[in-house]
This record gives C-alpha cells, sequence and structure tokens, in this order.
C-alpha cells in the first residue's frame, strides 16, 4: 500500500510540474530525459529488494510516469485536429488499457522471485525510447501560452458526472 502510495504521490506531482518541463526543453526532450529517468529507478529497484529503501524510488518513479503521460497526452491533443482528437484520444486510451491489461497477464508467464520482471519491463521501457531516437526530424510543437482560471470547483459543476466517476476510480 504505501509503495502504491508514493509512486502516485509521485505521479500527481509528476502530472503538475509537466508544462514547465514542456515549456522549458520541448516534447521530445522531456519525453527522452523521464523516460530514462523512470527507467533507472528500474534499475534501482532491482538492485535492492527493501520496502522502505523503494519507497523515495516509487516517488521518483511515479514522477517520472506522470511526467511521461502528460507529454504523450498534450502532445497527441496539439498534434489532432478538432475533427480527429477524439478518435485519437480514444485509440490512445484504448492502447493505453489493454497494455496495462496484457502487463499484469505477463506476470503469470514470469518468474516473479528473481529480476525477470525488471528485465522485461526495463526493455519494455527501452523500447518506447526507439521512435524518439530515430525520427531524423522531430516536429518542434509549440507549447501556446493560455491564461485559464481552473477552479475544480467548476469543474465539479460543469461535469458532475465526470467528476463522480474521476473520483469512484480513484477510491
Amino acid at each position: 500500500g504505501l509503495n502504491h502510495s508514493f509512486f502516485y504521490a509521485g505521479f500527481v506531482i509528476g502530472s503538475l510540474i509537466a508544462e514547465k518541463f514542456i515549456k522549458k526543453i520541448g516534447f521530445s526532450r522531456t519525453f527522452i530525459i523521464f523516460t530514462l529517468s523512470y527507467l533507472i529507478t528500474i534499475i534501482i529497484q532491482a538492485m535492492y529488494i527493501n520496502v522502505y529503501f523503494w519507497l523515495p524510488v516509487r516517488l521518483l518513479s511515479g514522477l517520472c510516469v506522470g511526467l511521461i503521460y502528460i507529454v504523450i497526452e498534450s502532445w497527441l491533443v496539439i498534434d489532432s485536429t478538432p475533427l480527429t482528437r477524439g478518435k485519437i484520444i480514444s485509440i490512445y486510451m484504448l492502447v493505453f488499457y489493454a497494455s496495462q491489461s496484457f502487463s499484469q497477464v505477463l506476470f503469470r508467464f514470469i518468474n516473479i522471485d528473481t529480476l525477470s520482471p525488471f528485465y522485461l519491463f526495463g526493455s519494455i521501457g527501452a523500447v518506447a525510447l526507439l521512435p524518439m531516437l530515430v525520427l531524423k526530424k522531430p516536429k518542434k510543437l509549440m507549447v501556446e501560452e493560455q491564461k485559464h482560471n481552473f477552479k475544480i470547483k467548476n469543474l465539479i459543476i460543469s461535469a458532475p458526472y465526470a467528476a463522480i466517476g474521476a473520483f469512484s476510480s480513484g477510491l
């Protein structure tokens, strides 16, 4: 429970600070830096298996994953048109949830008493870097400065069922 809590605390922090990194170093570099950082957290966890040692590492890995998700989702939204945005995001979500489900199935076929899970999931993470590294000229996407007056209260009022659904799934 503590490990999950630390991971998701890091995830929230990563989600909140992602915009600063994207604005400062861009989508590609932010994705590469935090994917590599996440892979380092996997290696660190494999080196010493102890719940208390893992807590700060899980916080850092959650931060990296939160940042990576924001980069990917923002990139998809910015690079789509209003007509294709819904389709692109729905395909992304389908792939996202299918991969999460599939990763759980993989545990049936690997020995969790060895370092195999770390090697497997670290390798999958490394493969995620390949498209970024082999692109000849990554498309430059600029983050537009937008002034927004975002308040959670307004979000709940404007989309109460979505807020209830998000809160329930979080529980």
